[in-house]
């Protein structure tokens, strides 16, 4: 998966300790999954129990979609000051066809970039590496890259044109890169800025909470900051 995430307002990253060098077989690169999943009830077990959010209740519906045209003023008002998710279908140039790993491992391999190792916990280890050591291994290995883009890959990255007017040209502060490969599934994470994902290649699955749903008081949240 290629995606593109632009952050409005500045996020945090964590440096912990290097992955390790051990590389396994190849991930299943199969993306023609069911979602949302079909809920199946049990007399003797709650629903959803023991499974991964999204399996406690069906899904209220898609997410509201909206033109390619959309004007700037309609996209802030309706969705970033009315505080709603919306899908925008064909917003970025095909990166895709341009962004190869053999593209990216000639033209900018040396660079540095940070990568994820992800583990059964709350907090992934992170590491710098060159892109090109990465993208050697990340098909293989359970790792993926989440970095700040880097300088020079930036003339390739056109800014969608929802964020090249106005306000929005003023407070764009971190685009962030991510590659990764196979079936993933993150945490739960509530982002305390606006943030607009671009899916460039491969799948991406969202679910979203409404900010109605408030935390039970006795959720520990840990705050990875």
């Amino acid at each position: 998966m290629l995606l593109l995430t632009f952050f409005l307002i500045q996020s945090n990253i964590i440096w912990i300790s290097p992955v390790d060098g051990n590389i396994p077989f190849p991930k299943d690169m199969n993306i023609h999954v069911l979602f949302p999943p079909i809920i199946q009830t049990h007399e003797s077990i709650p629903l959803g129990h023991l499974r991964p959010l999204g399996w406690q209740r069906r899904a209220d519906g898609p997410i509201l979609e909206d033109s390619l045209n959309i004007e700037p003023a309609r996209f802030y008002h309706l969705f970033v000051q009315g505080n709603r998710s919306v899908v925008i279908r064909g917003i970025v140039s095909a990166l895709d066809v341009l962004w190869t790993d053999s593209y990216l491992s000639k033209r900018y391999g040396h660079l540095n970039v940070t990568v994820a190792k992800r583990k059964q916990r709350l907090v992934d280890t992170l590491t710098m590496m060159p892109f090109k050591t990465f993208l050697e291994q990340y098909r293989q290995d359970d790792l993926y890259m989440n970095t700040i883009i880097p300088d020079e890959m930036k003339f390739e990255a056109s800014l969608p044109s929802l964020i090249t007017c106005g306000i929005f040209s003023k407070r764009l502060l971190e685009p962030i890169l991510w590659i990764s490969a196979g079936d993933t599934a993150s945490l739960l994470y509530a982002h305390a800025q606006n943030t607009l994902h671009c899916v460039l290649d491969g799948r991406k699955d969202f679910i979203i909470y409404d900010t109605s749903n408030k935390y039970p008081h006795e959720l520990d949240l840990v705050k990875q900051s």
